[in-house]
C-alpha cells in the first residue's frame, strides 16, 4: 500500500478518533460509578504525536455526564467520518493519477 504524508496524516487523525471513541464509551459505561473520573485525549497533543503513543495523551477530567459524553461522541464521530472521506478522496486522486 502506498503511504504518503497526506495518507499518513489522515490515518493518524482516524487513529486518534478511534482511541477517543473508546475512552468516551468507557465514560458512558461508568456514568453511575461512584468516584469515576472521565478520561479523554489531549486532542491537540494526540494529533501532533504518533499513533503508537496515544495512550500517553490520555487525561483525567471531572465526573462524566451524559450530555458531555454524548456531545463529545457526536463531534468525534463527525471528525472520524470527515477524515475517512478525505482519505477516500485522496486515494481516488492517487488512483486516477496512476492510470
Amino acid at each position: 500500500m502506498l503511504i504518503d504524508p497526506a495518507s499518513a496524516s489522515l490515518q493518524h487523525a482516524m487513529d486518534v478518533a478511534e482511541v477517543r471513541h473508546g475512552l468516551l464509551t468507557q465514560n458512558l459505561a461508568n456514568l453511575n460509578t461512584p468516584g469515576y473520573a472521565r478520561q479523554d485525549l489531549d486532542f491537540e497533543a494526540a494529533l501532533k504525536g504518533s499513533s503508537s503513543d496515544l495512550e500517553s495523551q490520555v487525561v483525567t477530567k471531572g465526573p462524566p455526564s451524559l450530555v458531555t459524553e454524548a456531545g463529545d461522541m457526536a463531534a468525534n464521530d463527525s471528525f472520524y467520518a470527515a477524515n475517512a472521506r478525505l482519505l477516500s478522496l485522496h486515494y481516488q486522486t492517487l488512483h486516477q493519477a496512476l492510470k
